[in-house]
C-alpha cells in the first residue's frame, strides 16, 4: 500500500523509524483494546474502532484529490478483504482478551510464513525447497506456543491462530487490489464495510459503556486510522525488505506491556517458540531477496 499522497523525497532511515514508532504505538493500542476487552463487548471495540478511523482516512482523503480517490474499481474484492479483515480482528481482539499479548504477538509473527505456503495456490507462485522448510519450522514454533500453560486446549492461542490466518490470505487478496486500487480506497472501504458486518452482533454482550469508555473506543479507532497511515508513510520511505525486519521489535513492546501493564510474565514455552518463528520469518525474507 504504497499509493498514498506523501511527501518526497525517500529516506530509508525516516521509512524504519516511522515504522518502529508505528509499530510501539500500534503495541499501545493493543493494549488498550485488551484493558477495553475486560469492560465491553469485543463487537462493541472493533464498530467503534473502525467507524472512528474513517475519520482521519477521510480528512486523508481530502488531501489527496477529495472523496473520489476512495472510488473502488471493483466493488466484490472490496467485501471479501473486509470480511477477512472482520475475521483478522476478532480473532487477534478475543486472543488480547484470554492470552498475554506477548503470546497473541508472537504468533501472529507467522502470518508472513503463512503467506508464503498459501502464495502458490492461491497467486500461483513458485515455493521454493528452502521456503517450505522455513514454513514448516515456523509451525514447529506456532505449536510450541499453542499451549503455552500446558494445557491441551487454549482457546486464546488458537483464536490468535485464525486471526493471522485471516490476516495471511486478507494479505494475498492486497496484493492483487493494488495493482487496480488506491490503498487509501482499500483502506476505507475495509474500514467501513467490516464495521458495519459487526454491526448486527452488537446485541450479542452489549455493555453500555460509560462516557469515559465511549472516549476511548473512539480515541483507539482514530489513533488506528492515524496509524494506518503513518505504517503506509514508512513504506513510501523505505523498501519492504528494509522495513520488515523491525516488524520484530513488537515482541519488546509486547513482552513490556504485558510485564508493566499486566504484570504477567511471558512463559519459556512462549519465548523459545517466538524465536523459532521469527527465525523462519527471516529465512523467508533473506530467501525473497536473493
Amino acid at each position: 500500500m504504497t499509493d498514498l499522497a506523501v511527501p518526497s523525497p525517500r529516506n530509508e532511515r525516516t521509512g524504519v523509524m516511522l515504522m518502529l514508532v508505528g509499530i510501539g504505538l500500534f503495541s499501545i493500542v493493543n493494549a488498550a483494546i485488551k484493558e477495553l476487552s475486560a469492560q465491553v463487548s469485543i463487537t462493541q471495540i472493533i464498530v467503534f474502532r473502525n467507524f472512528a478511523a474513517l475519520i482521519p482516512i477521510v480528512m486523508m482523503a481530502g488531501t489527496m484529490g477529495g472523496l473520489r480517490v476512495l472510488k473502488p474499481s471493483r466493488f466484490g474484492p472490496q467485501v471479501v478483504q473486509a470480511l477477512l479483515f472482520f475475521l483478522t480482528l476478532y480473532g487477534y481482539f478475543f486472543a488480547y482478551k484470554l492470552m498475554p499479548i506477548t503470546d497473541a504477538t508472537a504468533i501472529s509473527f507467522a502470518q508472513p510464513l503463512i503467506v508464503v505456503a498459501l502464495s502458490a495456490p492461491f497467486l500461483g507462485e513458485r515455493v521454493s525447497a528452502a521456503q517450505w522448510t522455513a514454513v514448516l519450522m515456523g509451525l514447529a514454533g506456532v505449536l510450541l506456543m499453542v499451549g503455552p500453560s500446558g494445557e491441551s486446549l487454549n482457546v486464546g492461542a488458537l483464536c490468535a491462530v485464525a486471526g493471522t490466518l485471516a490476516s495471511a490470505i486478507s494479505m494475498l487478496q492486497l496484493r492483487r487490489m493494488t495493482a487496480t486500487d488506491p490503498s487509501i480506497a482499500i483502506l476505507f472501504w475495509t474500514m467501513a464495510i467490516s464495521g458495519a458486518a459487526a454491526l448486527p452482533l452488537l446485541a450479542v454482550g452489549w455493555v453500555t459503556p460509560t462516557p469515559w469508555q465511549v472516549a476511548a473506543l473512539v480515541a483507539t479507532g482514530i489513533a488506528c486510522g492515524i496509524l494506518q497511515y503513518l505504517t503506509t508513510l514508512a513504506l513510501h520511505h523505505a523498501s519492504v525488505a528494509a522495513i520488515a525486519p523491525t516488524r520484530y521489535t513488537g515482541i519488546v513492546w509486547a513482552l513490556a506491556i504485558d510485564v508493566a501493564w499486566f504484570a504477567v510474565t511471558p512463559s519459556p514455552a512462549v519465548l523459545l517458540g517466538a524465536a523459532v518463528v521469527i527465525a523462519a520469518a527471516v529465512l523467508v525474507l533473506r530467501r525473497e531477496e536473493s
